[in-house]
């Protein structure tokens, strides 16, 4: 599993889930995604959506060294998925992104196997449990 996580560390034009797919199994893959906690979609125009499971709330995401706030200010969507939105300054180069995510009164801070740069499309990080906590950024390749 380390092997495949350096892989995905080394990939510097970002990965799809197909690719992700082959790296890990597709049913570890389906398993991990239908139980990821947060869901956060960057945008190449320097917009923000974060889907957060209730129970949980993500508080702000690094890019880099910069941090961003989710704000307060939040909706339920059809999936009763807690949906906040907001902008961020999109990283001239790719920079590393963490999550930083309460639960009650603990806050878990989990930084992603992949970076976030420059793009023609959206990457969505999803944070989960696959063999510990694990987040990865997957590029929405529009196919």
């Amino acid at each position: 599993m380390e092997e495949r996580r350096r892989t995905i560390v080394d990939s510097e034009r970002g990965i799809t889930q197909e690719e992700m797919m082959e790296s890990i199994g597709e049913e570890q893959m389906e398993a991990f995604l239908d139980a990821a906690l947060v869901r956060l979609v960057l945008s190449p125009d320097g917009k923000f959506t974060s889907y957060t499971m209730p129970g949980g709330e993500l508080v702000s995401f690094k890019l880099g060294r910069k941090v961003v706030s989710t704000g307060k200010d939040s909706a339920l969507d059809d999936n009763d998925w807690i949906v906040r939105s907001g902008d961020f300054a999109v990283p001239k180069r790719p920079q590393t992104v963490t999550l930083s995510v309460k639960a009650g009164d603990r806050q878990i801070d989990t930084r992603c196997f992949n970076e976030f740069g420059p793009s023609d499309h959206p990457v969505t990080f999803h944070m989960g449990l696959l063999e510990g906590v694990f987040c990865v950024g997957l590029v929405e390749d529009g196919g």
